[in-house]
C-alpha cells in the first residue's frame, strides 16, 4: 500500500511540469490577463489568424479563447512567431 502512495506522488510530481508550459504560453499571449486570448492578442504575438477558424475555436462565442479552447484548437494558430 505504501508503494502505491509513493508511486502516485511521484507520478503527480513528474506530470505537473508537463503542463507548466501551457500556463506560461497562455499567460504570455493573454496580455490583458482576462483569462481569454483575443484575435488582437494573437496578432500582436505574431500569429496569422483566420477569423473563421478563430470563431470556430471560440466554442462559447465570447470573442476570446479560454485555455481549453486555445489548446484544443492550437493547430489553427501554429504560424505564430
Amino acid at each position: 500500500m505504501k508503494n502505491i502512495g509513493i508511486s502516485l506522488l511521484l507520478a503527480l510530481a513528474l506530470s505537473t511540469p508537463a503542463y507548466a508550459w501551457k500556463n506560461e504560453l497562455f499567460a504570455k499571449l493573454d496580455k490583458d490577463a482576462n483569462g481569454e486570448i483575443s484575435i488582437t492578442e494573437l496578432q500582436a504575438a505574431g500569429c496569422r489568424v483566420d477569423t473563421k477558424l478563430f470563431k470556430y475555436a471560440d466554442a462559447d462565442r465570447s470573442a476570446g479563447l479560454n485555455k481549453a479552447e486555445y489548446f484544443t484548437n492550437r493547430e489553427f494558430f501554429r504560424s505564430c512567431k
